[in-house]
């Protein structure tokens, strides 16, 4: 303790103040508020946050599968679906590259097919086609969930879906197309959300 002007601290308060700035303009699971500018650092938004991840997992509300770009995104134009992690391939296939995933621990009681969610963080940087026709979809060949209508504007784009349970590992490919646009994709990625 340090004496100042003769006087000596009764009381001292200390907080944590959330970084700045701080992106409040997506909706959670938890209040908004927590990790705003200005608002402290309390146990309780602390555990809200904690028991809203331990939720998530419960639910089985985790990442399937997911793929992203470290630098630079991919801009295409194909007309045709095309493998987004390797860029070359029209179709899908068992050696093409992908994601294996057992559904199997995936399902929900009330449902024979495991609910999902494809989201894809993609833009549209030039042309005028039709945004129906710029896509993602996530396929085992038969089975899909497909995506449309990427614009102008860089975002998550979302779609619900299911995918059947299956009997054990099976390979998937992110496949994208676009109307002849160029797009630009950041990243896709497939949870699972009941």
């Amino acid at each position: 303790m340090v004496e100042e002007n003769y006087a000596r601290c009764v009381a001292v308060c200390a907080f944590e103040v959330g970084s700045n700035p701080v992106n409040d303009t997506h909706t959670g699971i938890v209040t908004q508020g927590v990790g705003t500018v200005g608002a402290p650092i309390l146990d309780d938004d602390q555990q809200d946050i904690v028991e809203a991840q331990t939720n998530l997992w419960k639910r089985n509300g985790g990442v399937l599968a997911w793929y992203s770009y470290d630098s630079t995104p991919w801009a295409m134009t194909s007309t045709s679906y095309t493998n987004l992690v390797d860029r070359t391939n029209t179709t899908y296939g068992v050696t093409t590259p992908g994601a294996s995933i057992d559904l199997r621990y995936s399902a929900v009681k009330s449902s024979a097919t495991v609910p999902v969610r494809l989201a894809v963080l993609a833009e549209r940087t030039s042309g005028t086609g039709s945004t129906a026709d710029n896509r993602a979809r996530f396929t085992d060949g038969t089975n899909l969930i497909e995506l449309a209508g990427i614009g102008g504007t860089k975002q998550w784009y979302t779609v619900d879906g299911t995918l059947p349970i299956g009997s054990g590992a099976t390979k998937y490919d992110f496949e994208v197309r676009t109307s002849g646009d160029t797009v630009k994709f950041y990243g896709v990625t497939v949870l699972s959300y009941e």
